[in-house]
């Protein structure tokens, strides 16, 4: 019951984060995604403006089938790479949190099995509403609407030098 339920979103983030090139030809393809890897770096301009880029990596696999346990017909492959530098607005600037929004543009180099399949695409990061916490060593969240990762939530843990 729960891959029925997940398996509809699990194709959304599958043609998302191959910018479109995966299309579900049938029900019975399986796919496969990796969680995506990104490092930020930021430098804080003022109280409420930080200036940053992501650097943004994963895969995405997929097992053509025909019908239903029948057999493999043919496996595409794709690898996303993308710098995407942007700004952060912060709205709160607590000593130990942070409430922001942000913003960003950049490209994508997408490698791919098929020649026509590869190359550069414009990507784009909007967070509406993020959620910084902690000291030197801080964790954050973040709701993400993006053309890499979809509607998406985001976590991670940050160091600051």
């Amino acid at each position: 019951m729960a891959e029925q339920v997940l398996n509809p979103f699990a194709q959304v983030f599958a043609v998302i984060f191959t910018f479109g090139l995966y299309k579900p030809e049938k029900s019975y393809d399986e796919y496969h995604t990796s969680p995506a890897l990104s490092v930020r770096t930021n430098y804080q301009v003022n109280p409420w403006l930080v200036v940053c880029a992501d650097v943004n990596g994963g895969w995405a696999s997929c097992d053509r089938i025909k019908e239903e346990n029948g057999p493999v017909e043919r496996t595409d492959h794709w690898k996303s790479l993308s710098l995407v530098p942007g700004v952060r607005f912060t709205y709160v600037n607590k000593a130990k949190w942070q409430l922001f929004s942000g913003l960003s543009f950049g490209a994508a180099c997408l490698f791919s099995d098929k020649e026509d399949e590869g190359g550069i695409r414009p990507t784009f990061e909007i967070v509406p509403v993020g959620v910084k916490y902690g000291g030197p060593v801080y964790g954050h969240l973040e709701l993400n609407l993006g053309s890499e990762f979809g509607i998406s939530g985001l976590a991670g843990i940050g160091f600051k030098f």
